[in-house]
């Protein structure tokens, strides 16, 4: 055989291998994503490896291959953790399913995938770390490209981020791994699984490398998810005996969504969930408290004494209170403004105390473009929101009750605030009526959960139409209403567990995680070019 045929014959050689390579990160960056929604679907140890593929799939990578592949993978992984989304777009604005499909993925394309593609631009940088150091700068790396897009850039440019599908609210290890998040937030579960993926990732690489190193690699990050798993079973294993506290009702009505706005049914549904209080309580313990969900008045109560004094004689067979979504009207000299507001009514007098929903979501509360945007429905003449100002939380018989208005259950630093300005509960009142699919409704109650842990305070979800839920401080489900079903679920409020370090300090771990990551990009990276520059010529 001839030298040309040799060197042709080992060139076929090398690009087949490319091939197979290339062929091989391509299915595992795609099986990524599928186990990222799988890992969100149920309970398992999908989310332990969901990201394992992927930084196996980028870690031969350079920098703009990097970059692409993980913008790729975030608009498959938004599509297989809420695969409800366009069809709950399309219900909500009454519109065609291809409308609403284009807007589900410009709307990742444009909050979410961005900040991934500087994530697998800084990776170029990671994957040049010494196996110790590589897993834990990956999970820093994680931490600081989901803190980017839920709060960080939201506050510096003053839009709406994407907090949905964060990689610690995926159902794993019970009530265990989640009490980290005392600690740093939802972003502190999110390091200890991103770190174990990618230290099995390296473990696994292409290539020489030596036994030790893969043994090290594999150990590096499985420790920041030992530590976690080992501080949630102390945690709950100290916890104290959960204490009676007042009496609680959620009326879970699960009424028809598309006819709440219609004036023909206003008397229908509100007498559905008059029924339903009644019912609450005289029954044997009554309640002290009684919650309806977000939207559950689709009229403006302020301006209807009628519906107001119906409440109030329901309310006065035992004297309880009721707190109730519905929408709140000012007229001014700017025109009327319509609030997305949550009331408290007491048995008598008139109404005084009502929380307005501070962050809104663009496209379906707002237009930001003005007109009616994409939205075709008709909502009796409330067709936007103004956001409301920040506010004390709002006083209630048990005790003052930080106010979480559906998606703002996604944001840690809301429920920080109202802990911190004295909430003895949060309240996450919900219209999710519009998502047929449980993958909603299953996401937002795990995001209450991680609220309650990062606070130290229990939550109550109250959802139109299920799962309505009592959590404790500890984020342990303590009573919960079946999905698509009408149900009055009663329960006793749990108690509050006291400040928590995530409470006191905040941000301050996702912040240094973002200065590790960006540290650890730079030293791999020159770790790289000192390697070129002493190669022979």
């Amino acid at each position: 055989m001839s030298d040309g045929d040799s060197r042709a014959r080992n060139a076929s050689r090398w690009h087949a291998g490319r091939v197979c390579r290339a062929v091989a990160c391509a299915a595992a960056i795609s099986a990524s994503a599928g186990l990222y929604g799988v890992a969100f679907a149920a309970p398992s140890l999908a989310v332990g490896l969901a990201l394992a593929p992927l930084w196996w799939g980028i870690q031969r990578l350079k920098a703009l291959a990097s970059a692409v592949a993980m913008g790729l993978w975030s608009l498959a992984a938004a599509l297989a953790v809420a695969p409800w989304w366009a069809e709950a777009l399309a219900r909500y604005w009454d519109q065609g399913a291809a409308v609403a499909w284009l807007a589900a993925l410009a709307a990742n394309g444009v909050l979410v995938t961005p900040v991934f593609v500087a994530l697998g631009a800084v990776h170029a940088g990671l994957r040049r770390l010494p196996a110790w150091a590589y897993a834990p700068a990956c999970g820093a790396a994680w931490v600081a490209a989901e803190w980017l897009r839920v709060e960080a850039l939201p506050a510096v440019f003053g839009v709406t981020g994407n907090p949905w599908g964060l990689l610690g609210y995926a159902p794993a290890f019970g009530d265990v791994l989640v009490q980290v998040a005392a600690l740093g937030g939802v972003y502190a579960v999110s390091f200890c699984l991103a770190s174990a993926g990618a230290g099995l990732a390296r473990a696994l690489a292409l290539g020489r490398v030596p036994r030790r190193s893969r043994a090290v690699a594999a150990a590096a990050g499985a420790l920041p998810l030992a530590l976690g798993l080992g501080y949630g079973a102390l945690r709950l294993d100290g916890a104290p005996e959960v204490a009676e506290g007042p009496r609680v009702a959620l009326v879970q009505a699960h009424v028809p969504v598309e006819s709440r706005w219609n004036e023909e049914h206003y008397g229908l549904h509100f007498e559905t969930y008059l029924r339903l209080t009644r019912a609450a309580l005289v029954e044997e313990g009554g309640a002290d408290l009684v919650f309806w969900p977000e939207g559950a008045m689709t009229f403006f109560l302020e301006r209807e004494p009628a519906y107001l004094a119906a409440i109030q004689r329901t309310l006065a067979v035992s004297g309880a209170e009721l707190v109730a979504g519905g929408p709140a009207r000012e007229d001014g000299a700017g025109g009327v403004r319509a609030f997305n507001s949550v009331f408290r009514v007491a048995p008598t007098g008139p109404l005084v105390d009502r929380y307005d929903k501070r962050f809104l979501v663009p496209f379906a509360e707002y237009q930001p473009f003005g007109g009616r945007g994409l939205s075709r429905r008709d909502f009796g003449g409330v067709e936007e929101y103004t956001a409301g100002e920040a506010q004390s939380p709002l006083p209630t018989a048990a005790g003052p009750a930080g106010v979480l208005v559906c998606s703002e259950m996604a944001l840690p630093a809301l429920a920080r605030e109202h802990a911190r300005a004295g909430a003895a509960y949060l309240l996450g009142p919900a219209n999710d009526g519009w998502v047929a699919a449980s993958g909603f409704a299953a996401q937002q109650l795990s995001m209450l959960r991680l609220r309650a842990v990062e606070t130290g305070r229990p939550a109550i979800r109250v959802s139109g139409s299920g799962p309505s839920a009592v959590v404790d401080a500890f984020g342990r489900v303590r009573a919960r209403a079946p999905a698509r079903a009408r149900h009055v679920l009663r329960a006793a409020l749990p108690a509050v567990v006291g400040p928590t370090a995530f409470t006191r300090g905040g941000q301050a771990f996702p912040a240094v995680c973002a200065a590790v990551a960006g540290v650890a990009a730079v030293w791999g990276g020159r770790q790289a070019g000192r390697k070129r520059s002493a190669d022979p010529p």
